[in-house]
């Protein structure tokens, strides 16, 4: 397991209410990989609003391996939670040493977290254009107010990526809420 697959697993069991559990492995983790380790407790740091404990951890990750792409995603993390402006020059450091679709993403996050809210949807848009990423159209549809556009990007999203259960579960909320027939008529469009 990767770097990055190691702290997404973190990630979802914080988001599981098991934020103990993924804080353990990560402490025991920095005997076999103190990098990995490193990163995983800021993530779980980050996941339970520990600031301090987040800071820590990521300068310890940055003490080991400080042009690690993984690394400069997570001071990017933690600058997004002072500083508007120093998350977006952080997520840029990220996308400039690996211009990977989740860099690119944590980029637009940070631009519209920042209140660039145009760039970031230009930002999503290109990543949507080149990569078809699900993340962005999930961004997208979050940001348009013309339902078909929500639509739309919402099917994609479910397309690009089945696996991931967010575009389905928003899609069924919208057809149950509005427009039953046209959302099961754009969604056989798509198939």
């Amino acid at each position: 397991m990767n770097i990055t697959e190691y702290v997404d697993t973190l990630t979802r069991l914080c988001l599981q209410g098991h934020a103990i559990y993924a804080r353990t492995h990560a402490t025991a983790m920095i005997e076999f990989d103190p990098l990995a380790g490193q990163l995983g407790l800021a993530t779980v740091a980050a996941s339970t609003l520990d600031h301090e404990g987040q800071r820590r951890a990521v300068e310890a990750a940055r003490a080991l391996a400080p042009r690690q792409p993984a690394v400069l995603e997570a001071r990017a993390v933690l600058a997004a939670t002072t500083d508007p402006d120093a998350a977006v020059e952080a997520a840029r450091a990220v996308v400039a040493a690996e211009s990977a679709p989740r860099a690119i993403n944590g980029l637009a996050r940070a631009l519209f977290a920042s209140g660039r809210v145009d760039d970031a949807e230009r930002t999503w848009e290109g990543l949507v254009q080149e990569f078809g990423d699900a993340d962005a159209h999930v961004q997208l549809a979050a940001n348009k107010s013309d339902e078909r556009a929500v639509l739309d990007h919402l099917v994609a999203a479910f397309f690009a990526s089945p696996k991931d259960d967010r575009p389905f579960q928003q899609l069924v909320q919208i057809w149950r809420e509005r427009s039953w027939p046209i959302g099961l008529a754009l969604y056989a469009r798509h198939m």
